[in-house]
């Protein structure tokens, strides 16, 4: 199993995005501008954002910016979350 594989096995449901969204979830969990993102393959941008994910769900205390985490952990969608819309 290559890495990307990995780390999209941590985050599946980030394939089922077009790479607009993709460039826009990453420009808005990261500084970068979601222009920057739109010029990167849909693969490397899933690969970045179940990277990313997964560093908020494992390992929140290995990020310096405690906003940063909650801002990632904000955007899993509920139904990975395990809730339900009533949940929320």
């Amino acid at each position: 199993m290559s890495n990307v594989q990995g780390r999209v096995g941590l985050a599946p449901w980030l394939p089922g995005y077009r790479k607009p969204q993709l460039a826009h979830l990453a420009g808005h969990l990261r500084p970068a501008s979601t222009e920057a993102a739109m010029q990167r393959k849909k693969s490397a941008l899933v690969d970045e954002l179940a990277g990313v994910f997964a560093q908020a769900a494992n390992d929140p205390q290995g990020c310096a910016d405690a906003e940063f985490v909650q801002r990632v952990n904000a955007w899993v969608p509920q139904a990975v979350r395990g809730e339900s819309a009533s949940d929320t």
